[in-house]
């Protein structure tokens, strides 16, 4: 079908960063609003594109790829103006990208169209293989668990997230989404695993429960503090507090 086309596409242009075909579905189902293309030459699919919007981006992210022996024939172009007209009819001024600084014909392009370099990144692997995993010990006060372990944390993990997204480079000026759409997007796709979600417990817990339910539902950890400001609204919810010692 089209999408094992489109994967077998991007997966020619990335060959050491392959992706599959349930990633890709997930990955664009993770987008406030989206805009999936392909390019057709006699009926073959010879390209494609995908824009989308982040919550938390002021204009949306836009990929191109186009296989090498069907570059520079306007495939790519086509693409690109046709994404352009739908970014302008929703308000947005311009695209954000990443093109590999190994890729000069992704460079030439980028230029061609308007592309001026704001950060770069590094891509890093680590290969678990090499050696033996060292022993984990947690700090003293510390306790470390999984989210699918302790599913009731998961307001507590959106407290942490939105502490630190502004310390990430690139992001400093990155708008934080709501807990929802966090949830949606970044926790809940089909790569994302709870039992891969690791957390470290320490000091007290706020928990919470609607006025109507019998059992506290939600927990936000708050650390080794005295007090704390909790966004939520008192006429709606009961409150509490409890310690976290090592065994959780």
């Amino acid at each position: 079908g089209d999408i094992e086309r489109v994967v077998a596409i991007i997966n020619a242009v990335h060959p050491d960063d392959p992706i599959g075909a349930v990633d890709f579905v997930a990955w664009g189902e993770q987008a406030i609003e989206r805009l999936d293309l392909v390019a057709e030459r006699d009926g073959a699919i010879v390209g494609a594109a995908r824009s989308y919007v982040e919550s938390q981006r002021p204009n949306p992210w836009l990929h191109i790829w186009v296989p090498p022996e069907e570059r520079r024939r306007g495939v790519g172009s086509a693409l690109f103006d046709e994404a352009s007209g739908w970014a302008a009819g929703r308000g947005h001024s311009g695209f954000e990208a990443w093109v590999r600084a190994d890729s000069d014909a992704s460079l030439a392009f980028a230029a061609a169209h308007g592309f001026e370099e704001t950060g770069r990144e590094y891509g890093l692997v680590l290969d678990l293989t090499a050696g033996d995993p060292p022993a984990v010990e947690a700090p003293e006060g510390i306790e470390l668990t999984t989210w699918a372990e302790r599913p009731e944390l998961e307001h507590g993990l959106y407290e942490v997230y939105v502490e630190a997204i502004p310390d990430i480079p690139g992001e400093e000026n990155a708008g934080v989404e709501t807990f929802d759409e966090w949830l949606r997007r970044d926790m809940r796709s089909a790569g994302d695993r709870a039992d891969a979600t690791f957390i470290a417990l320490a000091g007290d817990e706020v928990v919470y429960r609607e006025t109507t339910s019998p059992a506290w539902t939600n927990v936000i950890a708050v650390g080794d503090v005295t007090t704390t400001t909790i966004d939520l609204s008192k006429d709606n919810v009961f409150f509490g507090v409890r310690a976290v010692d090592r065994d959780g």
